[in-house]
């Protein structure tokens, strides 16, 4: 999730690194609740994992590594 925010808001009007990592965190704590609740117990492949953290845009997590 955290990788999703940083790269939105690499795109953002500002972005500054303090309000950037002020973002991160909000958004960990927004989805938090919500990840415990639909995602404990399942699972990512590896190739799944690398696709994220070499991708270059939210969107192409979205698309390309999370279908």
């Amino acid at each position: 999730m955290s990788r999703i925010t940083e790269l939105e808001l690499k795109e953002a009007p500002s972005n500054d690194p303090s309000d950037v990592a002020k973002e991160v965190a909000e958004t960990k704590e927004t989805f938090r609740a919500k990840e415990k609740r639909e995602c404990v117990g399942k699972r990512i492949t590896d190739g799944a994992l690398r696709c994220v953290r070499n991708a270059k845009t939210a969107e192409e997590i979205v698309r390309e590594c999370l279908n």
